[in-house]
């Protein structure tokens, strides 16, 4: 029972971790994007 609840944990951890790296990605490219546009 408590493997089960263990690998369910870590599954959503793994689970929020991908979506934050997606999220910090997407900020990522804007913020370069803009910083590209305040140069020019």
């Amino acid at each position: 029972m408590w493997g089960v609840l263990i690998f369910w944990r870590r599954g959503v951890m793994v689970s929020l971790v991908a979506t934050f790296v997606e999220k910090a990605q997407l900020v990522f490219i804007v913020i370069i994007c803009s910083n590209q546009n305040y140069q020019t």
